[in-house]
């Protein structure tokens, strides 16, 4: 297509797989070496799960998740930053079933710059510390270049994951169904992606019945009945494609954080995924651009996708 062509020609450069401060002190020295030099000094501090509570309570490691939490602008309306920032190098949270499962995944299956995990046996997702900025704080700061060269880069992202099709829908490895259009809640594990759409025409209709009932009530016209004409093919999604989890490294690659929510689901789950944020969640903090960006990011949804969700996403409280 023309418009993968182009962000090929645009996107932003490869990150490094190394820690920031190797990636640093590296810069002028032979791919040979660089995986070499990785340093253990960090790692060696972490040997258990009471290591990392431990480190986690330090003086340094509070001060640094307040700053977070004003970097993401203190609002209410995200959900609450729970990262710690063990040493220089390393950081930590309490990851989702999957969250690890999906990282790995990625990193085998893509080229998409995701944190390396140390020390998979604990119970703490321990990862690299990417130096960097949140699209959340710095993307009004870019140029209209920088932001365009960014959205290409998203949408090669985007489509490196859609190529990874999934048998059934759900989690990896559990098959549970959940994430920002389910409102957190697990549902299934689904045997076959006909059971998962049916039951979810079967929330939709319910809420657009709730949403009808409501109309009426004030003397609204009635909503359409919702149609699910979307495809439903099983894809690889991040899930919770928001602002706040994109980083733009100080050598100006990007990275995805966060796959808490990415599973196998229909394609037009991470574009509709922006939309809530965009609409719903960030509101007027979120920048015109970044919202004029999302289908070519993420995909073109119709109206009819719309509907369909905005009728699902209230209902999926009842089930």
């Amino acid at each position: 297509m023309l418009l993968d062509w182009i962000a090929a020609c645009f996107r932003l450069p490869v990150a490094v797989d190394l820690p920031f401060d190797v990636r640093i002190y590296c810069r002028t020295m032979t791919p040979t070496w660089l995986r070499a030099l990785q340093p253990d000094t960090d790692l060696a501090k972490i040997t258990s799960n009471e290591d990392i509570e431990t480190l986690a309570q330090s003086s340094s490691a509070k001060a640094w998740s307040r700053d977070l939490h004003r970097r993401v602008g203190n609002d209410e309306n995200l959900p609450p930053v729970a990262v710690y920032r063990l040493t220089q190098t390393l950081v930590a949270k309490r990851p989702s079933p999957s969250e690890r499962a999906s990282m790995e995944y990625v990193r085998r299956h893509t080229t998409i710059p995701v944190p390396r995990i140390h020390h998979p046996h604990l119970n703490w997702l321990v990862m690299d510390h990417i130096e960097g900025e949140m699209l959340y704080e710095c993307w009004h700061k870019q140029s209209a270049f920088m932001q365009f060269r960014i959205a290409c880069t998203l949408r090669l992202y985007i489509k490196q994951l859609r190529s990874l099709k999934g048998a059934n829908v759900g989690a990896l490895g559990s098959g549970k169904v959940s994430g920002i259009l389910f409102q957190d809640y697990e549902c299934g594990p689904f045997d076959t992606t006909r059971r998962f759409q049916r039951f979810c025409e079967y929330v939709s209709i319910v809420g657009w019945d709730m949403r009808t009932r409501f109309n009426r009530s004030r003397g609204q016209p009635k909503v359409p009945v919702p149609r699910a004409p979307m495809d439903w093919t099983p894809v690889f999604t991040h899930g919770d494609l928001n602002p706040s989890n994109i980083l733009l490294d100080k050598q100006g690659a990007l990275w995805l954080i966060d796959w808490a929510f990415a599973g196998f689901y229909p394609p037009c789950v991470d574009s509709l995924v922006m939309r809530h944020f965009n609409e719903d969640v960030l509101c007027d903090s979120v920048s015109p651009s970044w919202v004029r960006y999302r289908q070519f990011i993420a995909g073109e949804t119709s109206s009819d996708d719309g509907e369909f969700w905005d009728c699902f996403y209230p209902a999926i409280r009842r089930f």
